[in-house]
């Protein structure tokens, strides 16, 4: 018996199960999605406050937290107070607890590879592709 894809079902019941199923995973990309942004605001605001990290205290920022989430009426969740934690042992050095503060607040820096192609092929490359090209009829020029 042969696989079939997600959407070619044929009975009635099965395209009602398969919407039901993109249904309840629509609702769970977008809960996550706000989870997400949720984070990220409260993580914003902390990263932009002004403090002395000398003096900040944990009471502090969990206050901070606690406002915000308020304001957007909710309490907080327990992402965001393994978030809050990080950020504490952040400010006390810990350079993984800042890496994951960074990347949970979307500053993640994104790796960049440039590729040359003088750098990737040589000439004896695209002799073989323009000899390619001839063969099959193809003109290189043409894009």
């Amino acid at each position: 018996m042969a696989l079939k894809s997600f959407g070619s079902s044929d009975t009635p019941e099965q395209k009602a199960w398969e919407l039901e199923v993109r249904r309840k995973g629509q609702q769970a990309q977008a809960e996550q999605r706000r989870r997400k942004t949720a984070l990220r605001d409260i993580l914003d605001t902390i990263l932009a406050l002004d403090c002395d990290t000398s003096t900040l205290t944990d009471d502090e920022l969990t206050e901070k937290v606690q406002q915000l989430a308020w304001e957007q009426g909710r309490s907080v969740s327990l992402y965001e107070a393994i978030a809050l934690s990080q950020i504490r042992r952040a400010i006390d050095g810990d350079t993984k607890a800042a890496t994951f503060v960074r990347d949970s607040a979307g500053d993640k820096p994104v790796d960049r590879s440039e590729i040359s192609t003088d750098e990737v092929m040589t000439s004896a490359d695209r002799e073989l592709l323009a000899n390619i090209s001839k063969r099959l009829g193809i003109d290189p020029t043409e894009k």
